[in-house]
């Protein structure tokens, strides 16, 4: 138990340096270097079907856990701490009802800000039978989980609400908002969807691409999401030009909720985005 309040505390602590540092912005803390290369990250359980004695199970376990919690350790970044979950996961197929590395995966999504998965891995934990020590200490993280997804599941559902959108800040300053579209909608399938912002641009609205293509689907990752949109004409876009990466991040700003936007340029080729943004707009969203 003693090992793993201190991991606790120590997870806790290093993550809340880490998402509090950053350039300021009117009074918040703004990452700056989370979110500005795309990664996909696959953390579901395994599905290769593993042949090892159980010695040789139990050490592959022992192993793949150390590695996860090293990463913790070391990890600077939000795609450390993804790794980290990879690595946790890893483990979590080798031993599916091991309690330690359930309430590690819980500690470690919570981190990333996705709460729901967070809240699975902490009720596998607690139906593990931990003794009652234990078990009140991850019963109040699940509490805090829980709360934190009511309050993820009020902001997408007023993101739905063009109404709800309030521009706050705009960087540079002497440049519009308009590369980013504070309208979203629910598809059909589930997705969430942002409308086009080529559709803002009234030379370029009028071409096939923005025809073909009003709305653009989301990816969300926690409290961040993107999306790729190209901002050039057409020919322009075919040749590789103008296309940018839109990162957006939830900001809980003690009872305010903001969305802060970023552009980043984009390379289609390499699929990688420039360090640094060029544009950043914020907006307060009313619940």
């Amino acid at each position: 138990m003693k090992r793993k309040f201190v991991i606790t505390l120590l997870i806790i602590l290093a993550f809340s340096i880490i998402f509090m540092t950053g350039p300021a912005h009117h009074g918040l803390a703004i990452p700056g270097d989370f979110t500005t290369q795309p990664r996909s990250i696959s953390v579901g359980p395994a599905s290769t079907t593993l042949h090892l004695s159980p010695r040789a199970q139990e050490d592959a376990f022992k192993a793949r856990f150390r590695k996860a919690m090293l990463a913790v350790y070391d990890a600077r970044t939000r795609q450390d701490l993804e790794k980290a979950a990879e690595e946790f996961m890893a483990a979590r197929a080798l031993a599916p009802s091991n309690p330690e590395v359930n309430y590690n995966l819980g500690l470690v999504f919570l981190q990333l800000d996705e709460y729901a998965r967070a809240c699975d891995f902490f009720e596998d934990y607690l139906s593990l039978a931990p003794t009652p020590e234990d078990a009140a200490m991850a019963s109040g993280l699940l509490s805090r989980a829980r709360l934190l997804q009511q309050r993820f599941d009020r902001t997408i559902k007023a993101m739905l609400n063009p109404r709800a959108w309030r521009l706050v800040d705009v960087k540079p300053a002497e440049l519009d908002s308009s590369w980013f579209s504070p309208e979203f909608r629910l598809a059909k399938n589930g997705q969430i969807q942002v409308k086009n912002p080529r559709l803002n641009y009234s030379p370029l609205d009028k071409e096939q691409m923005t025809k073909r293509n009003p709305w653009l689907p989301l990816t969300f990752r926690g409290r961040y999401f993107e999306f790729l949109v190209c901002l050039a004409r057409q020919r322009a876009c075919e040749a590789g030009q103008g296309h940018c990466l839109i990162q957006g991040e939830i900001v809980f700003d003690g009872p305010r909720v903001l969305v802060v936007a970023r552009n980043f340029r984009y390379d289609p080729y390499t699929r990688e985005a420039e360090k640094g943004a060029g544009y950043i707009v914020v907006y307060e969203l009313g619940l």
